[in-house]
C-alpha cells in the first residue's frame, strides 16, 4: 500500500513526483513466522537454480541483493531445502 510520507512536504521521504493516484513508494507489512533450523547454503540453492527460474535474483550472477521478490513456488522450493 502507498507510503503516506511520500506525499508530506515536511517528511524526509517526500517525493514531489508522487501523487495519491500514482504513488512511487509502497509499504509492505511483514511478520516473523519462524526461524530456520539451519542456514541454507547458497551453493545448495544454486543447485536448484533451474527450478527457481532464470530471473531468481539470489542466483543471478553479480547479484548483491538482500531483499527481493520471491514467488510462492520459489518459497516452497527454498523451504524444501531445509534439512530436518
Amino acid at each position: 500500500y502507498p507510503d503516506s510520507t511520500q506525499f508530506d512536504p515536511k517528511s524526509h521521504y517526500f517525493d514531489p513526483k508522487a501523487t495519491p493516484e500514482t504513488p512511487r513508494w509502497f509499504l509492505v507489512d511483514v511478520a516473523f513466522e519462524r526461524k530456520f533450523k539451519q542456514v541454507i547454503a547458497l551453493e545448495d540453492i544454486r543447485q536448484h537454480a533451474d527450478a527457481l527460474g532464470e530471473g531468481f535474483a539470489l542466483t543471478a550472477r553479480g547479484s548483491r541483493l538482500s531483499v527481493f521478490p520471491v514467488t510462492t513456488a520459489q518459497w516452497k522450493l527454498l523451504l524444501g531445502l531445509e534439512k530436518p
